[in-house]
């Protein structure tokens, strides 16, 4: 959708997207968005 890399673990779509100045993580439950609001992560 967004031109990431995409991988589906139990009918949850993650789709993750670089860019050289930033990292999105986009996430669907059965084509409906996630809310992740206040969730963190940490890129190594």
């Amino acid at each position: 959708m967004h031109g990431g890399a995409v991988t589906e673990v139990s009918d949850i779509n993650y789709e993750l997207v670089a860019t050289p100045d930033s990292i999105a993580l986009y996430i669907l439950d059965l084509g409906k968005v996630v809310d992740i609001k206040g969730a963190t992560a940490t890129v190594t």
